[in-house]
């Protein structure tokens, strides 16, 4: 049976200190489309549950999430805080290998991947795609001689290729041999999405998955990217992670949040996924969006606004200074002589 290990470290504390003086150590998170399962996969699901039953669903995806560091860095920990709630979450369920799966990365037997569809068990690591193989991009593993696929369950089991999931896992599997790197678990979080086949969320505010001392990526000097999360699922995922980076050195820590940072928090888009739509200016989830203000550029217009295709316009200006007002050239004045008639704006906006 699938056996989630959360291990309360006593004692220890989610207080974030200051950011350090130092470049950005989080570059971005990366969200690697994995696997897609065929219909062959979800038939012989059942021998890899607990209750003889096919919980994967044909269809469903599988995601893996990364941390992308700046060489010299290393992650410390993925939390969740009062100021800024975590989740992992679908619209359905996540996919749990019942039978042989487990609820880290780290304490998934190496041994067992090719085992039915153990590989795209849902689990949260650091680092780990099994007790020892480190996860890396598909496109980054460059042992091909290494995959473990056709698994023993014989083909078409876990040989699938689709469009949407790029490399087939029988040519790249995203896992080459590594040291052991052991998550643990720290405050208050329910590990059940990543043990049974019902839960569609793990959440929370008090907690959050580390290693004692921080992690580095695969390749910590060059692209140092770290597996921090491998989800299965037929719904809709989306996430909101907080992480906390720091040099391998030690120093000074920075605390990335993904909304509402304070203080020295900082904020990147892709904390959030799906990442929000960009603005006008090509940001994602930014402010500029159609119809709030901004700046044409033109000392003639005023009230600018991105209309619907983004083009920042304004009004403009009338003879009397107002935005769109009709005091326009050639329009009906009084310029207060009784010796004259017919009074309206000239080319120098004078009333005559």
């Amino acid at each position: 049976m699938k056996n989630p290990i959360t291990k309360f470290l006593l004692g220890c504390s989610l207080a974030f200190g200051a950011l350090s003086a130092n470049a950005q150590g989080l570059e971005q998170i990366i969200v690697e489309p994995y696997y897609e399962a065929s219909a062959a996969d979800a038939a012989a699901s059942a021998n890899g549950s607990a209750n003889a039953t096919n919980d994967l669903i044909a269809g469903s995806r599988t995601y893996r999430i990364y941390a992308d560091l700046l060489p010299g860095y290393k992650l410390e920990t993925v939390f969740g805080s009062a100021a800024h709630p975590l989740d992992l979450t679908t619209t359905t369920f996540f996919y749990n290998q019942t039978d042989r799966g487990t609820a880290f990365g780290h304490t998934n037997g190496t041994i067992r991947l090719d085992e039915n569809t153990c590989s795209i068990d849902s689990y949260l690591t650091f680092g780990m795609a099994g007790n020892t193989k480190r996860g890396v991009l598909k496109s980054a593993d460059t042992d091909p001689v290494g995959v473990i696929f056709p698994n023993d369950e014989g083909s078409p089991v876990m040989e699938n290729a689709t469009a949407w999931m790029g490399t087939a896992l029988t040519a790249a599997d995203g896992m080459v041999t590594g040291t052991l790197i052991t998550a643990q678990t720290v405050g208050t979080a329910s590990t059940t999405a990543f043990s049974d086949n019902a839960t569609a969320a793990y959440a929370t505010n008090n907690g959050a998955w580390t290693v004692l001392g921080g992690a580095q990526g695969e390749d910590p000097n060059g692209t140092n990217r770290i597996l921090i999360a491998q989800v299965t699922t037929n719904g809709t995922f989306s996430f909101h992670l907080n992480m906390r980076v720091n040099l391998l050195a030690g120093g000074a820590p920075q605390d990335y949040v993904w909304g509402s940072p304070t203080g020295t928090e900082v904020t990147i888009p892709s904390l959030t996924f799906p990442l929000a739509p960009p603005d006008c200016l090509g940001v994602p989830g930014g402010t500029a969006v159609i119809g709030s203000a901004c700046d044409d550029g033109l000392a003639t217009t005023g009230n600018d606004v991105y209309d619907a295709n983004c083009v920042c316009a304004g009004q403009l200006i009338d003879c009397l200074g107002v935005p769109g007002g009709t005091a326009v050239i050639g329009s009906a004045c009084n310029d207060g002589n009784v010796n004259t008639g017919n009074d309206v704006y000239d080319a120098n906006c004078v009333c005559a």
